[in-house]
């Protein structure tokens, strides 16, 4: 894998310990996760020290709340990644969608946050889409999705503002 300046990156995971606790009752449904993990990591072959220590350890918490009635859902997440050494990595997620039929109309919107080493310097996005899936055969769906992200980093910027359009099919098996 490679994403750090462009030389190769290894991740190694260790000690991962997690759960997952879903509860669903007619139209609600609540899922909440955690899980731990201490990593490594080594770039372009030298390994990765974090203040003088060689691994990290990792906390992600998350929880999702979803409703559906009958035609009307709406599909929510909230998500933190705690990183010892790195600060904290806070996303969520809000999508709104109508069945007519085969066909689904949705929009969505999403924020991702990072906390940095110093004032104004972590990451920092959210994502405005809108789209439409349509269920062709019992078994496969066409989709379209337009996002519009919104760059809010300061020195740690990923791309930029963008826009894309997203055409794919997904197929059950």
């Amino acid at each position: 894998m490679v994403f750090f300046f462009g030389d190769k990156t290894r991740e190694i995971w260790k000690d991962i310990l997690g759960g997952v606790v879903n509860i669903s009752k007619d139209w609600l449904e609540m899922r909440f996760t955690h899980m731990q993990y201490n990593n490594e990591r080594y770039i372009g072959g030298e390994r990765t020290l974090w203040e003088g220590n060689d691994s990290r350890a990792g906390k992600f918490y998350g929880a999702s709340f979803n409703a559906d009635f009958d035609d009307w859902f709406i599909l929510t997440e909230l998500n933190r990644l705690d990183l010892e050494y790195d600060g904290n990595l806070d996303t969520n997620m809000v999508t709104l969608g109508y069945r007519v039929s085969t066909v689904t109309p949705y929009i969505a919107y999403s924020s991702m946050s990072q906390d940095g080493d110093g004032i104004d310097d972590g990451e920092n996005h959210n994502t405005s889409s809108i789209g439409l899936r349509w269920d062709f055969h019992h078994s496969a769906a066409f989709k379209v999705q337009f996002d519009k992200v919104k760059d809010n980093s300061f020195d740690f910027a990923v791309a930029g503002d963008s826009e894309s359009l997203t055409l794919g099919i997904d197929l059950v098996f």
